[in-house]
This record gives structure tokens, C-alpha cells and sequence, in this order.
């Protein structure tokens, strides 16, 4: 929906709302067209959680065993770094 005024003025698809856009997909090009592009996106997400949980576990490690801090300067320490 948000891409439909970047397209070329014939392929626009002119959604009116969100449940709009849904009922005209699924008409158009079947329930399947709905979980286009689906596989990539969890890729993604797995791929950045699982850098986010190791660099917060490697942070957590270094203040905590390395610098000493305790549990409320860890925190304090994760949000400035």
C-alpha cells in the first residue's frame, strides 16, 4: 500500500484500506499471494535476533565479569554503549 504512489500511473492498484488491499490480492491473485516474499522476511528476522542475543550476551559478560559492574550498572552500560 505504501509503494502504490511510487508506481507508474497504470499499475497503480488505488487500495483504499488495508481490508481493501487483502479481499483485492486474494481475489486477484489467489490466498497465496499473501505470503509473498514471507520466506525471505523470516530469514531476516532470525538472522538479526540472532546477532542482537549475541552481542547482548557478550555485553553482559563484559560488564558484568570484566568491568564488575552489577546488575544495575550492566543495564546503565547496554543502554549508553
Amino acid at each position: 500500500m505504501q509503494a502504490d504512489s511510487t508506481l507508474p500511473a497504470a499499475q497503480r492498484r488505488h487500495y483504499k484500506n488495508a481490508f481493501h488491499a487483502l479481499y483485492r490480492i486474494t481475489a486477484d491473485e489467489g490466498v497465496l499471494a499473501l505470503w509473498k516474499g514471507a520466506g525471505p522476511t523470516v530469514v531476516r528476522a532470525m538472522s538479526l535476533n540472532m546477532g542482537m542475543l549475541a552481542s547482548y550476551d557478550q555485553s553482559v559478560e563484559l560488564f558484568r565479569d570484566k568491568l564488575g559492574a552489577g546488575e544495575y550498572q550492566t543495564v546503565i552500560g547496554k543502554i549508553i554503549v
